[in-house]
């Protein structure tokens, strides 16, 4: 088993059992009217990445279903915003 980042592995040198390891941060933004926390989800920047504008990283797409799977105690008091 080898750990790789995934943010820079070379596609071709990837390898059955390998472990990627990425980092995603939940930022709480604030309560609506109705209770809910907003959420946002970031893939959170990385050395060498040059298309980093931002300094939380670049928005997650498909942040419901993204936050029920790595955040589930959030999804159940959240929504995305």
């Amino acid at each position: 088993m080898r750990i790789v980042n995934a943010y820079t592995v070379v596609p071709n040198e990837i390898k059955p059992g390998d472990v990627m390891l990425f980092t995603i941060k939940a930022m709480v933004m604030h309560q609506d009217d109705d209770d809910k926390l907003v959420y946002r989800l970031y893939r959170c920047p990385w050395d060498g990445d040059a298309d980093n504008l931002v300094p939380q990283g670049h928005q997650i797409a498909n942040m419901e279903d993204v936050c029920k799977v790595l955040f589930p105690s959030l999804a159940l008091v959240g929504r995305p915003g």
